[in-house]
């Protein structure tokens, strides 16, 4: 999953570098004020099943979202993601592997302060829905559309301008889940905390 989602990441920077060359040879071409964007997230995790385990392990997450302008400093930006927790429990002295598959709507705010003239600092909160599309914990539980939860994110980071129609990003970010999300024929709760990423935004102006 996580090789799959950063060659999506990949094809999706590559046709958006495209577009853009395209477009170069016509400086005055007016731009909108919403963006899109296309996030590639990497980083760890924690995730805590209720009356079971505690387990750290990697987190993966691509989001693509429009970006609009709130006012000068403000934009929100929203849209749909994918994500996955791979981590490692152990039964009966042997190591096995555990995996949750996500689907996510996040809305961010975020505030934009200018460095120099080609660098923002950027900094933001945000909400997200997430539903957890497949849970496989060996010997315990495995199932698939298992359930929605809520949870809040942090940001922040700089915003590179590259030409009149891409800028890039590199933000760090925090996430934790608000509530536990359970199947309804089974008792296991679980939620993701002390989420930690990467962000890497490939930011095309529309």
């Amino acid at each position: 999953m996580i090789k799959s989602i950063f060659t999506i990441a990949f094809l999706m920077f590559s046709t958006l570098v495209s577009a853009q060359d395209n477009k170069l040879n016509n400086e005055n071409n007016q731009k909108g004020k919403t963006d899109y964007v296309l996030k590639a997230k990497l980083g760890f995790s924690t995730l805590e099943i209720e009356n079971f385990n505690t387990i750290n392990g990697s987190f993966s997450e691509v989001d693509f979202v429009f970006s609009s302008k709130l006012s000068r400093k403000f934009k929100i930006d929203y849209g749909f993601g994918f994500a996955e927790f791979n981590g490692n429990t152990i039964d009966n002295n042997v190591l096995l592997p555990l995996k949750n598959t996500y689907y996510r709507i996040p809305v961010n705010v975020l505030y934009s302060s200018d460095f120099s003239s080609n660098t923002s600092i950027v900094t933001g909160i945000g909400l997200y829905g997430s539903y957890l599309a497949k849970s496989d914990i060996p010997f315990h539980f495995s199932g698939n559309n298992i359930g929605v939860n809520f949870g809040i994110s942090f940001q922040t980071g700089l915003k590179i301008k590259v030409n009149e129609s891409m800028d890039f990003g590199i933000m760090l970010e925090g996430q934790t889940d608000f509530n536990k999300v359970k199947h309804k024929d089974f008792d296991i709760k679980q939620k993701l905390k002390n989420t930690s990423l990467v962000s890497l935004n490939f930011v095309y102006k529309i």
